[in-house]
């Protein structure tokens, strides 16, 4: 609600605020800004995270520089739910390209709301219905485009006692799980895959 009044009292002419006819889940959000956009970039943000601000120049600079890029990310420095910064963004997080390819196996270790993603490269689908649709998301995009990852901080991301990370874990990593399969199996190693072993890596 505090966000809505935010919103209704923005008199910029440049804002376009979507109201949906009813909850649909975060993808159903998501897709649906999406597919308002009119700009090739978008730029993703959570509603309880914050954009730092050089993060969108520093991003469309880079997607300008390098057109063949699907995805591009940044780290992120973590709040609590009053904003007080509890953890710095780890520097030590530089992959290469070819390093955040083979790490998307894995997991995925960029942050959405630090996403910009070029409409071009976006699936047909989006963001698919389902926990760690970001993960599922990321992989897709990284299967047809480059993707890479700014080694510094350009959000602060809120942890969240409601999130899905701190609610519904299991469901969230049995998503994870689905992503690193459906992987495994396009790259002939379905046989092979152990879901304990991928989780725990």
């Amino acid at each position: 609600q505090a966000c809505t009044a935010v919103l209704d009292g923005a008199t910029d002419p440049r804002l376009r605020v979507l109201r949906l006819p009813r909850n649909g889940g975060v993808s159903t959000a998501r897709n649906a800004g999406m597919a308002q956009a009119r700009a090739d970039l978008i730029a993703l943000l959570d509603a309880d995270d914050i954009s730092l601000p050089d993060r969108l120049a520093r991003q469309v600079a880079l997607m300008r520089q390098r057109p063949e890029l699907g995805l591009c990310a940044g780290l992120s420095h973590t709040i609590d739910e009053a904003g007080r910064r509890v953890q710095e963004a780890r520097d030590t997080l530089r992959l290469s390209e070819p390093a955040l390819a083979a790490v998307l196996l894995f997991l995925n270790p960029l942050t959405t709301s630090s996403f910009m993603v070029r409409r071009s490269a976006l699936p047909a689908q989006g963001f698919r219905s389902m926990l760690s649709e970001d993960y599922d998301l990321v992989v897709e995009i990284a299967a047809t485009h480059p993707i890479t990852l700014i080694p510094q901080a350009l959000v602060e991301y809120r942890l969240s006692s409601g999130g899905a990370m701190s609610t519904r874990l299991e469901q969230v990593a049995a998503g994870a799980v689905a992503v690193q399969r459906r992987q495994f199996q396009q790259l002939g190693i379905e046989a092979g895959y152990d879901a304990e072993i991928a989780r725990s890596i």
